[in-house]
């Protein structure tokens, strides 16, 4: 379905938006329905998908955009359907749409100028059918698409790509691995595909099939779009805005019918820019998510004079065992609900918070990463084997890594990954066991000794306390970097921490001491003592 042509919705704030929602919401629905049953969304992503999709598809349409610029004949752009591995990399870039379009314009249009909002969608290579994709061997009946539409992309690939299988072959190891890049600028698109995977279990409720549902979504969107830079009645504003899941659909669809559209409607709704970010998804009480959840939750309040929770349309716990297999499309599909499990994870938060996907635009977008797995390549280096020249260290620090011992062992864990933060944390609790002793046994000596130096222990005494004192307030810093959307994202820390940390690093930035780098070498603070060892 392409946005430019859907017919208008007539119900109420539908004009706001370039397409119907509603429809698009019921063939985006659909379109996760067909990856999830034939084996896409239901496993970890793949490199050798990431490069079919980097290297392969988006020159593909690139060149099939040149050539329709280039016609002197027909000039109505022939439209491209992927395969289903590259279809499900290309939704989820899409999903963050300023950062695939800063991607795609560094990549492929490099004369483009900054500003000029009439060709910022012509230049943003959008999907012509966002919720299209080929099957192997279903030429004939393909999802959501043309056949003569699916013919022409299979032949246009065979034409530039003469050795390579349209479809992915999933017994061949990729050959270029190592020269693929895992983030397009910036960008961690494996990060983002394995957190999209679970979207579809979320948005799968009886009430998701219901018209009237997804037409309230609208609206509920339409004000959601609406309350962007809105403050509370104190002043304050929720540091970004988290949607129901009945909001995200709707959101997700947007984005996804068009960029060009999608920047238009928020432009002329708000004024401003809205992305959109997956990447924080901790639903710990009083974590960054939750709290912001609680603020957009007060703000609908005061602003809209109702509820925000949506009955049908709120959080479902994280998906069971069986939603990982492809058969469970099949019934989602057919409209057959099984009840959901009392003992998912974060059961207790069922149909009370929203979902995990936020509403700003970041900073500095160049830098916005989010946490890597780390069983993607180069997050974990294992150790070396131990010198047997004491003068020799086998495992020397390395730049972005901490080393320890986590849950592959001893090795060198990439910064990118939560668990090099939670090697620190054990390091952290090692470290301030080490200074409790120490001043245990100072305080001893205070009184088994005659020593005239009392003063001295004193200090001493002080000088562990504070040491002590330091490394708490450190692993505090550590678990709200746990917490938050990134390694570089902005932490939480209460504002009392924060001006305990500047008293101590004079000269320093405000987020200094949230940088890993820090964190890694200088934990400790004043006290000298850095966390970084190695089992050379």
């Amino acid at each position: 379905m392409s946005c430019s042509n859907a017919s208008k919705s007539s119900t109420s704030k539908s004009s706001n938006f370039s397409c119907d929602l509603v429809e698009g919401a019921k063939l985006h629905r659909l379109f996760l329905q067909t990856l999830h049953q034939h084996d896409i969304t239901t496993k970890r992503p793949n490199v050798e998908s990431l490069r079919r999709y980097s290297k392969l598809w988006l020159p593909l349409i690139h060149h099939n955009y040149l050539d329709t610029k280039n016609a002197t004949g027909n000039l109505e752009r022939r439209r491209l359907i992927p395969p289903p591995d590259v279809a499900w990399m290309w939704h989820c870039h899409r999903l963050a749409p300023y950062r695939y379009a800063k991607h795609i314009r560094e990549t492929y249009f490099q004369g483009y100028q900054k500003g000029d909002t009439k060709s910022e969608g012509m230049l943003i290579l959008d999907a012509d059918l966002p919720f299209s994709v080929q099957l192997d061997g279903n030429l004939e009946n393909p999802t959501l698409a043309d056949h003569n539409d699916c013919a022409y992309t299979l032949q246009l690939w065979t034409d530039m790509y003469p050795q390579e299988s349209f479809f992915l072959n999933e017994t061949v190891e990729s050959v270029e691995r190592a020269e693929t890049n895992l983030c397009l600028t910036g960008f961690d698109i494996l990060g983002s595909c394995e957190r999209q995977a679970t979207f579809l279990w979320q948005v799968s409720g009886e009430r998701f099939r219901c018209d009237h549902f997804l037409q309230e979504g609208v609206q509920n969107y339409y004000n959601f779009v609406s309350l962007m830079g809105t403050a509370l009645s104190d002043g304050s504003s929720p540091k970004f805005l988290v949607p129901t899941y009945q909001i995200d659909l709707i959101w997700h669809t947007h984005i996804l019918s068009s960029f060009a559209l999608y920047h238009a409607d928020c432009m002329r709704i708000n004024g401003r820019t809205l992305e959109h970010d997956d990447s924080l998804n901790d639903r710990v009480e009083g974590g960054t998510l939750d709290v912001n959840f609680r603020a957009t939750t007060e703000l609908w309040k005061q602003i809209y004079g109702m509820e925000y929770k949506i009955e049908g349309g709120m959080y479902r716990g994280e998906p069971p065992d069986g939603y990982y297999n492809p058969e469970w499309a099949v019934h989602s599909k057919d409209g057959t609900y099984q009840p959901i499990p009392a003992d998912l994870p974060y059961a207790h938060l069922i149909g009370i918070v929203g979902a995990s996907s936020t509403g700003v635009l970041p900073k500095n977008e160049s830098e916005k990463v989010g946490w890597k797995s780390i069983d993607q390549l180069d997050m974990f280096l294992p150790a070396n084997p131990k010198s047997t020249d004491r003068r020799t260290n086998a495992n020397e620090e390395k730049k972005f890594y901490f080393f320890g011992k986590g849950d592959k062992g001893w090795g060198y864990y990439h910064f990118h990954t939560r668990e090099a933060y939670n090697v620190m944390t054990t390091r952290i609790d090692s470290h301030i066991k080490i200074e409790q002793g120490k001043q245990r046994g100072m305080r001893c000596m205070t009184v088994c000794t005659c020593c005239l130096c009392l003063p001295c222990l004193c200090h001493g005494i002080k000088k562990k306390g504070k040491a002590i004192a330091e490394l708490k307030d450190l692993k505090i810093v550590v678990e709200g970097r746990l917490r938050s959307a990134g390694p570089v994202s902005d932490v939480d820390l209460p504002d009392a921490l924060r001006e305990r940390f500047r008293g101590r690093n004079k000269g320093t930035t405000d987020n200094y001491y949230c940088d890993p780098s820090y964190i890694a070498y200088n934990g400790g603070g004043g006290c000298g003592m850095g966390l970084y060892t190695t089992n050379g």
